[in-house]
């Protein structure tokens, strides 16, 4: 009987997460439980994880008379998510070179996205 409360209750609460703040494309990297304890315990880190799925990356050209070192990436499709390219919103911003294109990929940092939300 325990374990159906406990099970009840953990179906509820995944259920009752704010569909505002769940984006399923989410649930491709983080678990619900991953979900649900953001939700509980870092509301701000999820608002700000569902916002950059839509707004964390950017291109940019590279400059002609510029040599640029960073770690390169492959993209397929430039309509892409954080989430899609296996990458993470870190405290700094990162910076990727597009294969096969004169492209630099930026990543927002977690603050730049809460700044962008107004959350600083």
């Amino acid at each position: 009987m325990k374990l159906l409360t406990i099970l009840g209750i953990s179906l509820i609460s995944t259920l009752g997460l704010n569909a505002q703040e769940l984006d399923s494309r989410l649930l491709e990297r983080y678990s619900e439980a991953e979900i649900y304890e953001m939700q509980q315990n870092d509301p701000e880190a999820l608002a700000i994880f569902v916002y950059a799925l839509d707004h964390a990356i950017y291109y940019l050209d590279v400059p002609v008379d510029k040599e640029v070192s960073f770690r390169s990436i492959r993209i397929a499709n430039d309509k892409l998510n954080f989430v899609d390219l296996g990458l993470e919103i870190k405290d700094q911003n990162q910076y990727f070179l597009v294969e096969g294109k004169n492209k630099v990929l930026v990543v927002k940092s977690r603050w730049v996205l809460g700044h962008e939300m107004n959350l600083n």
